[in-house]
């Protein structure tokens, strides 16, 4: 029975990608992502339609698209305000697995969306082993500059964690 469970859940992941390259908006999202050296504006994201948030998730978890592509559907991912979308952000930054460029993206992404209220989590990664995620949370509550945001970072700084300009 596991097997066959197992076998299930494999066959339903490898037709997840068929199915999705199937709506129109994958593929013109595809493109406006394709560049190397341009972000995508928030304007040019949501022009795609109301499937664009869905899409932009699917194309930053899959694993075969190129990691270009997959930093910037995160940051697109930035100019969405809801929960869903806040929440799927954070398992990304939380991933330790994860690509550290998509972490990053995803730092920046809910200072983006969510401003204060991502203040705790981004807050977390001040402390972390790699100084340029360290940064990254740094100039994410620099971004939000709300007190409360700013009143961590020069704790940060003060202790050494960030260096005084992120």
């Amino acid at each position: 029975m596991r097997g066959l469970t197992a076998l299930f859940v494999t066959l339903m992941i490898l037709a997840a990608p068929v199915g999705a390259d199937e709506r129109p908006v994958n593929g013109k999202l595809r493109t406006l992502l394709s560049d190397r050296h341009y972000h995508a504006s928030e304007e040019a994201v949501k022009k795609l339609g109301p499937d664009v948030n869905v899409a932009l998730k699917e194309i930053a978890g899959d694993e075969s698209e190129p990691i270009f592509r997959r930093v910037r559907a995160v940051s697109a991912l930035g100019y969405f305000d809801d929960d869903e979308t806040a929440s799927f952000l954070e398992n990304i930054a939380r991933a330790n697995g994860r690509l550290v460029a998509i972490r990053w993206a995803a730092l920046r992404s809910l200072a983006r969306s969510k401003g204060d209220d991502s203040v705790g989590l981004i807050s977390g990664y001040l402390k972390d082993d790699n100084r340029f995620t360290r940064r990254v949370a740094g100039n994410s509550l620099q971004t939000i500059g709300s007190e409360k945001a700013l009143r961590l970072l020069d704790e940060a700084r003060r202790e050494g964690y960030i260096p005084d300009s992120p």
